[in-house]
């Protein structure tokens, strides 16, 4: 009895190492994802310099300008509408099923600029967990 209690015992912790490792893998795959979709949307931005915008400070998209901004690029074909990442309706989410979010500024040389970024697992913007697009700025 003692035997089948120990051998129990060490399938439990196998099991949990196993679970979390998977898990681990897991978050990893869907950072990788919202990255890869972000990315996408980010250049096909880039590449379209539609907005008009004069501010030289980052200005978060509303609801409004997001719908317009994000149905033309779909429109333009400048990135898959087949990607995991869209929901009906048109909305580009990352892989928790949050709305990616866009910001957009002048630079000093008259050029748009955009950032576009998921608020990660926890749904709460300038935490740990944002995956941002490009990495190297930070969010407004």
């Amino acid at each position: 009895m003692k035997h089948k209690v120990a051998i129990l015992s060490i399938l439990i912790v196998i099991c949990a190492i196993i679970g979390s490792l998977a898990f681990v893998q897991v978050q990893k795959a869907k950072v990788a994802a919202t990255h890869s979709t972000a990315a996408s949307l980010c250049a096909a931005l880039q590449s379209q310099n539609m907005l008009n915008i004069s501010a030289t400070n980052w200005q978060i998209l509303g609801d409004v300008e997001y719908d317009r901004t994000v149905t033309e690029v779909s429109r333009k074909g400048s990135i898959d509408v087949g990607r995991n990442g869209w929901k009906s309706g048109g909305v580009l989410v990352d892989s928790w099923g949050n709305r990616l979010q866009i910001a957009v500024r002048k630079s000093d040389q008259g050029k748009l600029e955009y950032i576009v970024w998921s608020k990660g697992a926890d749904g709460i913007s300038k935490t740990s967990d944002d995956v941002v697009v490009p990495h190297s700025i930070m969010l407004p």
